[in-house]
């Protein structure tokens, strides 16, 4: 029996795409809408673990999101850099 791959669904959680796409037959969905954490520092430890076992990383932008004011902040901590 072959592995299942195994797909991080990464990705905004209004819309629940996730849903949808963990119907698909033949592999192992890690969902991070499904964790439940709040604290900043736990929920990147979780999601950087996810990663590493993925073998797939799906990635689906939520019409809005990241907003224009989201870019501009980033945009400016990299300055910082």
């Amino acid at each position: 029996m072959m592995r299942r791959s195994i797909v991080y669904l990464a990705g905004g959680f209004r819309t629940r795409w996730q849903d949808r796409v963990s119907l698909l037959d033949g592999f192992e969905f890690i969902d991070p809408s499904q964790h439940k954490l709040t604290d900043p520092k736990a929920y990147t430890a979780w999601d950087l673990n996810a990663i590493s076992r993925a073998d797939i990383v799906l990635a689906y932008l939520e019409r809005g999101w990241p907003d224009e004011t989201y870019w501009r902040k980033l945009k400016e901590k990299l300055k910082t850099l």
